[in-house]
């Protein structure tokens, strides 16, 4: 999952969710990309029916940037407004 920090900090501090790591411009490590192809932590996701996705940090900015003008597209042809 992921998330702005100023929606999840208040579940963070919670207790309620444990940050896994906070993306930057370096690539995200080794031991994460370990983590995260686990079987735990596999399951928890298609449970979720999600599942992860290892790529370069360029990589999933591409990735984001085209779902966001691709979704955006999709919301604007809709209609849809924010009440």
């Amino acid at each position: 999952m992921f998330d702005f920090v100023a929606t999840s900090a208040p579940h963070i501090r919670s207790g309620g969710i444990a940050p896994l790591a906070v993306t930057s411009s370096k690539r995200l490590s080794d031991e994460l990309a370990e983590v995260m192809n686990s079987a735990e932590v596999k399951a928890g996701l298609e449970t979720a029916a999600s599942f992860p996705i290892n790529m370069p940090h360029e990589a999933f900015q591409d990735f984001v940037a085209r779902e966001a003008g691709q979704w955006a597209e999709v919301i604007r042809k809709s209609g849809a407004k924010l009440d």
